[in-house]
């Protein structure tokens, strides 16, 4: 029943976000799969969680440089509006 609890305590930690668990292998039975098997979920969502991070630092990278392209053209905009209006003034 060692190996049970074992892979039952990895499964509460895991469940707590501790990603670095891992349940001890120590027989080559069906508890052994199990800690395996266990162990390999664990490593999967580790991976599925550093993949979920690097997309959200690319996403707000990405956000900020949209957000400097929209204050730019927001900027030009001003610009070329303040200019239009100069040129309608001196052709009335």
């Amino acid at each position: 029943l060692l190996p049970l609890r074992e892979s039952l305590s990895v499964v509460q930690e895991v469940g707590k976000g501790n990603l670095r668990a891992k349940a001890p292998i120590r027989l080559r039975d069906e508890l052994g799969n199990l800690a395996e098997g266990v162990n390999q979920m664990v490593e999967s969502l580790r991976g599925l969680v550093g993949k979920v991070v690097k997309g959200t630092e690319n996403l707000e990278q990405a956000s900020a440089k949209l957000l400097s392209a929209s204050s730019q053209l927001t900027d030009t905009t001003k610009d070329t509006t303040l200019q239009a209006n100069e040129i309608a003034t001196v052709t009335e």
